[in-house]
């Protein structure tokens, strides 16, 4: 996902939910008579729509509040914010579809930048708050195969 300093990162989540309202949860939402079809004949889940939209809003607000957030805050400091904000903000969406679920929580399940930052930038990410101690145990095989990335003379 891009972040508001335009940077790429990795974001991965879980939402978990209940229902609170069968009926909307039913029939409030999605194709009602090609539902009531399907769920009579198969053993599927009884409103595939819902789980659809959970998905779908989920991921329309994880965007916007990484969008709204430093790479840093991301990867860091703000991972359970980011988390809380995005439980009240899915729930008032679902809400306004009168989805019938309830959000119990949203859990980051993983932050970082993308592998390929990782290759080629990974010890010096590594370091960034790191002391001189550190670059030194890095740049003379500290941490392993990452003293050839770093020219040290």
């Amino acid at each position: 996902m891009l972040t508001g300093d335009l940077n790429l990162g990795n974001v991965e989540w879980i939402v978990q939910y209940r229902i609170k309202d069968p009926t909307d949860f039913l029939f409030k939402m999605g194709d009602t008579e090609q539902r009531a079809i399907s769920f009579l004949s198969t053993n599927e889940d009884a409103n595939p729509a819902v789980t659809d939209t959970i998905q779908d809003v989920s991921e329309s607000v994880m965007r916007k509040l990484v969008g709204d957030s430093s790479i840093d805050y991301v990867l860091t400091i703000g991972r359970e914010q980011l988390a809380k904000s995005a439980e009240e903000l899915i729930q008032q969406e679902l809400d306004g579809f009168n989805a019938g679920v309830d959000i119990v929580t949203v859990k980051l399940q993983t932050t970082s930048p993308p592998t390929s930052f990782l290759r080629f930038w990974g010890p010096l990410w590594y370091l960034r708050n790191r002391t001189v101690d550190d670059y030194l145990t890095l740049v003379h095989g500290g941490v392993e195969g990452s003293s050839a990335l770093l020219y040290h003379d």
